[in-house]
Parts: C-alpha cells; sequence; structure tokens
C-alpha cells in the first residue's frame, strides 16, 4: 500500500514557527496562471528561509514512510479564495510529500485516489500534516477553496540521491502590517510640525536630477528627539530580517542613518534604483524598509524588480535587501508620505566606514 497518511509535526515544526513561517512568506509569491489546474494562488519556490525544514524532518519522512529518502525542495502554495487544485501527479523525482499547513482559515481536504480506485480524504490542519507518495498517487482538492487564504509547505523528498534542488534567493521582501499604529504616526506630524524639506538627491555626491529623483525628504535626526521612531522601526525590522535572511549577522545589523521622511506630489516619482553604493557608506546598506504614512489619492507606490507593486496601508513596512532595485511610481493626485531607515552590515577588515 502507497504512503497515505496523517503525521504529527508538532514536534520538529510547532504552531509558533509555522505562524512566522506563514508573516514571513506571505504575498512573496508570484501568481503562474501557466500551471495548469492551478488557479488563483501564488507559488513560492524552494524558498532558503524553509530549507532547513527539509532535513529536520526528514526522520518523521522516513518513518512514515517506512524507508530511506532524501531531500529535494521545498514549495509554498498561497491558495486564495477560489484558488483550486485539480486532480494531478507529481514529478519523477518527488516521490514523498510531507504537506504541513501554515495557516488557513477554511478547511479544505487533500483527496488522494489509490490503486485500487478508492480515495482517501486527508485534512492536513494544525498539528497534523499530510505525507503521501504523489508521484505514484493521483491527488488534488476538491471544488474552489471558501475561505480568503490557506497557505501551504510541501516539504519534497526522493528515494534516490542527488536529486536536490538548488536554494532560489531567500524571502525578497517581507510587508510588516502596521508597524505604526495610528497614534504614533500622528505623533510624527505633531513633532514634526511644518519640515524644513530640500530636494530629493541620487548618489553620494548629492546631485538633483529630476528626471531621475523628483521627491522632498527631511531627515529626523536621533539627536533632536527622534529616537523612539528609529528604535520603533529599528528593532521590530531586525528582527523580521533575521527569520527572512538567515545569513545576516543579526548580532551586528543595525541602523546607522537617521530615519528619512519622504513626501511626493504629483507628478513626483523615484525612479528604478538600489539603495547602496560601493563608493561610500552606503556600500554598508543591507536591509532597507519603508513605512508609509499617507496614501495619494492616486497613484503612487512602491515597485521592486521582479516583485511587482506591493500594497501599503498606513502603517505598513516593507523591508528587502538594499541591493535589490526599486522605485517609487508617480503620484497622480494628492500626496504620499513615507519613513526610511537602512540597516547596516558589519564591515569587512579591509573596509573603512568614512
Amino acid at each position: 500500500m502507497s504512503v497515505c497518511a496523517l503525521v504529527d509535526v508538532s514536534g520538529v515544526l510547532g504552531a509558533t514557527e509555522r505562524s512566522v513561517l506563514a508573516d514571513v512568506l506571505r504575498d512573496t509569491g508570484t501568481f503562474d496562471d501557466n500551471e495548469e489546474g492551478v488557479i488563483n494562488v501564488r507559488n513560492l519556490y524552494n524558498p532558503a528561509v524553509t530549507r532547513p525544514l527539509l532535513q529536520r524532518c526528514l526522520a518523521l519522512a522516513e518513518g512514515a514512510a517506512g524507508r530511506t529518502l532524501y531531500p529535494v525542495c521545498t514549495f509554498v502554495r498561497d491558495y486564495q479564495r477560489h484558488g483550486t487544485l485539480i486532480r494531478h501527479r507529481d514529478r519523477d523525482n518527488l516521490d514523498v510529500t510531507l504537506s504541513v499547513e501554515l495557516e488557513a482559515d477554511a478547511e479544505w481536504p487533500l483527496q488522494v485516489e489509490h490503486a485500487d480506485g478508492s480515495v482517501a480524504s486527508l485534512l492536513p490542519a494544525g498539528d497534523q500534516a499530510a505525507i503521501i507518495e504523489g508521484r505514484k498517487l493521483p491527488h488534488g482538492r476538491p471544488g474552489a477553496y471558501a475561505g480568503e487564504r490557506c497557505m501551504m509547505l510541501l516539504l519534497h523528498y526522493s528515494d534516490a540521491p542527488n536529486q536536490e534542488c538548488g536554494a532560489t534567493p531567500a524571502v525578497p521582501y517581507i510587508r510588516i502590517a502596521g508597524l505604526l499604529d495610528s497614534t504614533q504616526i500622528q505623533r510624527i506630524y505633531d513633532q514634526m510640525g511644518e519640515p524644513a524639506f530640500s530636494q530629493g538627491m541620487v548618489g553620494q555626491a548629492g546631485a538633483v536630477v529630476l528626471d531621475k529623483r523628483n521627491s522632498h525628504v527631511a531627515w529626523l535626526r536621533r539627536d533632536d528627539g527622534w529616537m523612539w521612531l528609529r528604535d520603533a522601526i529599528r528593532l521590530p525590522v531586525c528582527e523580521w530580517a533575521g527569520r527572512a535572511w538567515p545569513h545576516l549577522d543579526t548580532s551586528y545589523v543595525d541602523a546607522r542613518d537617521d530615519v528619512q521622511f519622504s513626501r511626493y506630489e504629483a507628478e513626483q516619482h523615484y525612479d528604478w534604483h538600489v539603495d547602496t553604493d560601493s563608493t561610500s557608506n552606503m556600500a554598508f546598506r543591507s536591509v532597507s524598509c519603508v513605512v508609509l504614512l499617507r496614501d495619494p489619492d492616486q497613484g503612487g507606490g512602491i515597485e521592486l524588480r521582479n516583485g511587482g507593486v506591493v500594497p501599503l496601508k498606513p502603517g505598513d513596512a516593507l523591508i528587502f535587501g538594499s541591493d535589490l532595485e526599486h522605485r517609487a511610481l508617480p503620484v497622480v493626485a494628492g500626496t504620499r508620505d513615507s519613513l526610511a531607515l537602512w540597516l547596516w552590515r558589519q564591515p569587512r577588515e579591509d573596509e573603512v566606514v568614512l
């Protein structure tokens, strides 16, 4: 009889860690309308933050399968309302799959067809994960998902060695909902009063290039009473960055720059750019953080290269690698206000901080 069962994963992947993974991975995948039978779902292939789980869950998978297995890759499916998954078999080197629910707000069983035609219905939820021989057994989900979101982590194993796939880059960005609340946002405006704006500049040399960057900025310096704001952003961003990008030395990573306030009005924008510069202290920037304070009536927004426009509400934060190209889209009507803060990496012995 082929492997088709529920297993308890609480000993290797507890509820708290599943919740953290869901927060880190949420909305980071891409919709793939070209995959047959998969509709209204974000796919994230082999994200680096999930790869340690392949080895951690290996003994559990081998115990359920009753044989030696070898890690291949991970896959995250983030189903939205009306998402679908028709019956299918997994590709040739994916012999055994452990399917773990990271978050869901409605029940949606996994239906597995055996060789004799019988159908088993498994509900991977909470501490219970489904383990099946997905290459042999056709499987899928009935109908369309009735909830708002169902995020599944798939851990794939092979019967043969040397099938492991290379890791894709770490999570490209994280959106933190409500990093600042409405009271904190109002405190910023009250304390700032009428900002001492200057024209946004390009590069360390400080050139004004309006075709590239057309905005107004003000620096909220820690020595001028803004330490509370810097820490309100820096501390949680350091924590989230450490979860998403384990290679960061979080014992050092810190914010050396002051907080930058930016205002974009009609027709203002900041074209494609990165937040690093090899000729200046900007070379040490590792993680960028943007916090939206005010949404314009029309237009605006942050777009990441190969990541699309990331929807934000006032108080939400977006963090991403400082070497990731991004842009602030033109405002059509109204005003867009935002904050920016950067975390630094540790300088090497041969590097000088200016």
